[in-house]
Order: C-alpha cells, then structure tokens, then sequence
C-alpha cells in the first residue's frame, strides 16, 4: 500500500515484486526522487503503522535495504524470474504462479496491473503483448540456477555458451559432473575469466555446480 502510494506520485515505477514471510523484493525503476528517499518514506510509513496496530516500539526492519543496478534487458529478465521464484526457493509453494503475493500473475495476464507496470520487461520478450506473456510463462517454465546472484546468470550464460561452442561441448556441458581433461580446461578457463569480469567465487561455484574449493584451485593453476 504504501509504495503503490509513493508509485502513483511518479517517484518510483515497479516493474516486479514478491512479498515474502519476512522480506520483500523488488525491481524498480527510478523517477525523479531518489529510490533512497522513496524507500525511506515508505519503509518508515510501514514501521509507524506495523507498531501503531501491534502495539510496539522501535524498529521493524533489520538494517538497511540493499539494491543494485541492473543495466540490460538481459539482467531485468533474470531479476524478474529471481524474484518471482523466492516463493519456490522456500518452499512455500511449488510453482511462482501459486504465490498470490507477487507480480508474476500480472505478467501472465490473469489479473489485472495495481501495482506493477509489465510493459517495459515485456517488451524485451516481444513487441506483441499476448507473444510477450506466452515467451515470459516459457521463460519462467524453467528455474534459475540456484545460489547465483542473478544480474551474474547472463554474463555465465555468454560466456559457457562460447567455451562449450569453441571446446566442442554440448550445450551446458560446464555444469554437468563428470568432466573429461578437455572438459576441465574448459572448465578452468570459464572460471578464470568470470573471475576476471569481477563475478565472486562463490557465484561462479554455484553456477558451475561445484565447490569453491574447486574454483580456488583453478584460478592458483
């Protein structure tokens, strides 16, 4: 209630959200008020009230909100299924459409946009509406990789699907168990030039479905 407030002002526009037990995510595109102000005004909004009807004192939330930018197509799209997948990631419901509390029902149609605005995502899956929503449901049919931040997924994307083209692997080779010598060159030379892109280990060790452990080794040899 209180950010759509802060939203119909033209401070901020949502493009995404999920509501959780004890946190909230969000994507958002700034307006001409900072996001820092914007989210000062409604997470204070939000403790007043919380404590008003509970009867408390003191603070609500747990340090200070954290964000990023994120600067693609690419990396909207893989924020969005990330959000809309926390439901699934805890456990709370077996498919993001099954969690009533987030935006994925109105990228898929079936309510109608209050807090959301689609158009800006959806347009980046076609120029169509209804093909955008039937490309979006496709995309979101498949998970994202567990434990990797999400902005990181299309740099790992790129960069697995030139190694694997180049080493002559299949297409998600990289990620699969058993790797052969070639195999693990290849493996090594993915995880050094993540490194260098600046993506952190652990990152690259969950995308990589390996330890960290492993990935430290490969960028000492």
């Amino acid at each position: 209630g209180n950010l759509e407030i802060e939203a119909q002002k033209g401070w901020v526009t949502m493009n995404g959200h999920i509501l959780m037990p004890n946190h909230w995510h969000g994507l958002a595109r700034e307006g001409p008020v900072p996001l820092s102000r914007v989210m000062l005004r409604v997470l204070t909004k939000c403790a007043t009230r919380s404590n008003k009807f509970n009867g408390r004192t003191g603070h609500v939330f747990q340090g200070r909100f954290r964000s990023y930018l994120v600067d693609s197509d690419e990396k909207a799209r893989e924020v969005l299924r990330y959000i809309h997948y926390n439901a699934v990631r805890a456990g709370l419901e077996e498919r993001p459409g099954d969690w009533k509390w987030s935006s994925h029902d109105e990228y898929a149609g079936t309510v109608p946009e209050r807090l959301t605005s689609t158009g800006l995502i959806l347009s980046t899956f076609s120029p169509a509406t209804e093909a955008a929503r039937a490309a979006y449901l496709k995309f979101m049919s498949e998970p994202p990789p567990k434990g990797v931040r999400p902005d990181l997924i299309p740099l790992f994307n790129r960069l697995a699907g030139r190694i694997e083209s180049e080493s002559g692997m299949r297409p998600g080779g990289l990620r699969s168990g058993e790797l052969g010598r070639e195999g693990q060159k290849a493996r090594g030379r993915f995880i050094r030039l993540a490194a260098e892109s600046g993506a952190p280990a652990r990152f690259i060790a969950a995308y990589l479905n390996i330890s960290q452990s492993t990935v430290f080794w490969a960028l000492r040899s």
